[in-house]
């Protein structure tokens, strides 16, 4: 066999090797953003059941706690728009629709999802505040509580909102940290 005969070979065995070391690469970033997208969803999962499972609770506390229709109305509302806009951010990031979709295709999604939850947060804190101002107004209002139980009540609304914030500010930045991550992860395969 000739030099040049064995140089194409082993050109050949290289390239072979090369080839299955990308598709290897390939798989192992597919593997690693599918685990984070699915831990997207987990947590949006949980987000929307607890707005869902908070509609009727919240309905039920503050009907006892003799709070306005209205105010039990727009509350329930929100907590319904909320898990709906979750669901919709996550819209296209289900198990079947990323194994049949490119990287890029995935990257957009992300995104997408990405922009969606800033611009919730856009909304939905100016909405918080003026909630929790409206509460402190009905509690407040209630004559016919003792000033120690509107103090007690009030004073229990305002951890809970501190700790809901937190919570929530939380999970935001888990979620937008995901996101970020696997956005690069897609740009250094595109790269790559």
């Amino acid at each position: 066999m000739d030099p040049l005969e064995q140089m194409k070979e082993q050109l050949a065995l290289l390239h072979c090797k090369l080839e299955r070391q990308e598709i290897i690469s390939d798989r192992l970033i597919r593997s690693i953003v599918h685990q984070k997208v699915q831990a997207l969803n987990r947590e949006a999962l949980i987000i929307g059941t607890v707005s869902v499972l908070s509609i009727p609770y919240c309905t039920w506390v503050f009907s006892m706690l003799g709070t306005s229709l209205w105010f039990s109305l727009v509350t329930a509302v929100f907590l319904a728009v909320a898990a709906a806009y979750t669901w919709y951010s996550h819209r296209g990031l289900d198990r079947r629709s990323l194994t049949v979709s490119s990287l890029r295709e995935v990257g957009q999604r992300i995104a997408r999802m990405k922009m969606l939850y800033a611009r919730w947060l856009c909304f939905s804190l100016p909405f918080i505040c003026f909630w929790l101002a409206w509460f402190a107004f009905e509690i407040a209002g209630q004559a016919d509580l003792s000033a120690e139980r509107r103090i007690g009540i009030l004073c229990g609304g305002a951890v809970g909102g501190i700790v809901g914030g937190i919570a929530g500010w939380m999970s935001y930045n888990r979620t937008q940290r995901l996101a970020r991550e696997i956005l690069d992860q897609v740009a250094n395969l595109e790269t790559a």
